[in-house]
């Protein structure tokens, strides 16, 4: 119940600040995708996170974000789901950003909190579910009006994972992605990270 009430709070606590925007998205964890991991998965395993972003109001270097998130990946084991709320900060005014190479370019810290769901393809091992926290860094690139590619290193907890023997439980990984940005109030057009 004390983490309903956290993600609650900060989901309150952020839509009652001002809004800028609203942006979606999609990501895919790049290393599994390409070398799979360490925990029998082969590459081409697909995991995808889908995502929102709810921008706060745009201030001097950038702007605090809420970011629902769902994540899915059918592992060798069997599908993993995780559903999370986080919170964030994009930076994308000041020095760093204000010349012509990173004009359109953002950097975003984030961390979330939510439940991850392991559903078994073995009908001997009972599913899992855990509250578990995340969190990462992105790098943002507008490369057109409204369209963002990113890229950025996430960091999940998997407490099923030392379940299953193995001695860590915390997944990282890279993640490459597009965000589109689809309502904007106070901003001018030019993507997530809008001047």
């Amino acid at each position: 119940m004390k983490n309903l009430m956290l993600i609650a709070v900060m989901f309150i606590a952020m839509m009652t600040q001002a809004q800028d925007g609203i942006a979606i998205g999609v990501a895919n964890n790049i290393d599994l995708l390409v070398d799979g991991d360490d925990f029998g998965n082969p590459s081409g395993t697909v995991d995808m996170t889908y995502f929102a972003e709810i921008q706060g109001k745009q201030n001097s270097v950038g702007f605090a974000y809420l970011v629902p998130q769902y994540q899915h990946a059918s592992l060798n084991s069997g599908d993993e789901s995780r559903y999370s709320l986080g919170i964030g900060y994009r930076f994308n005014q000041g020095k760093v950003f204000n010349n012509w190479l990173l004009d359109n370019a953002s950097l975003a810290f984030y961390a979330g909190y939510g439940y991850l769901d392991m559903k078994y393809n073995d009908p001997n091992v009972p599913d899992d579910g855990n509250w578990q926290a995340s969190g990462g860094v992105q790098f943002g690139y507008s490369v057109v009006d409204n369209v963002m590619l990113t890229a950025g290193y996430a960091v999940t907890e998997k407490p099923y994972l030392q379940g299953q023997g193995y001695s860590r439980y915390i997944d990282d990984n890279f993640v490459f992605g597009v965000t589109l940005n689809v309502a904007s109030w106070n901003k001018p057009s030019g993507g997530t990270n809008a001047k």
